[in-house]
């Protein structure tokens, strides 16, 4: 398995094949003598001779850059290109999730944090679009600093930005959200050998 586990004979291709004769298809993962693993892509044909399956040809190559090119549409799909936050497409199906989960358990609770940034549009009248972007990048990088696993940042479009908790109460939210806040304030964004500060 793509974690190093071994998996059970019965979930084998190639087992599964000797016992059926079925040809498969398959994605699997391979490891090198080195433990470094790579994705391939599988074929499994049964030999057969006298009605039996004495053995079996398998074809695979690896697929490692077709990988790596879709992942990088999954993040192209999902990602801000700017600050590196999920978009807002991507956080509005993670938000869907997060209410559908609610209505089922209920318990634990969550919480939604808006954010914009202060007087943003200042910031690129006076200093130009590149500074404004420096600051959405330090600003995205504090918030992604102040998360946990579980904790959902998005960017939803121009200074304006979306952070799901789940499992957190009100007084927790804000307990967070004050934290949040204090850290951006004392930050300074150095720009062109000039120094912005940010406050949300």
């Amino acid at each position: 398995r793509p974690d190093g586990q071994a998996y059970p004979s019965a979930d084998c291709p190639i087992h599964l094949t000797l016992l059926d004769g079925q040809t498969r298809h398959r994605e699997e993962w391979f490891y090198k003598k080195d433990g470094t693993g790579f994705p391939i892509e599988m074929t499994v044909a049964a030999i057969e001779k006298d009605a039996v399956h004495n053995g079996a040809v398998v074809v695979f190559h690896d697929i490692s850059e077709r990988k790596r090119l879709e992942g990088e549409l999954q993040a192209l799909a999902t990602t801000d290109s700017l600050t590196g936050l999920a978009n807002r497409r991507c956080f509005l199906g993670q938000l869907k999730q997060e209410w559908e989960r609610l209505q089922r358990f209920g318990e634990p609770g969550a919480a939604l944090l808006m954010l914009d940034i202060d007087h943003f549009k200042r910031v690129n009248d006076d200093h130009g679009h590149a500074a404004g972007d420096a600051e959405l990048r330090r600003f995205a990088e504090l918030v992604l600093a102040s998360l946990r696993k579980t904790d959902q940042a998005a960017r939803l479009g121009g200074e304006e930005f979306a952070i799901l908790l789940p499992g957190a109460d009100g007084q927790g939210a804000l307990e967070f959200a004050e934290r949040l806040r204090a850290r951006i304030a004392a930050e300074e964004v150095v720009y062109d050998d000039r120094k912005l500060r940010i406050t949300v």
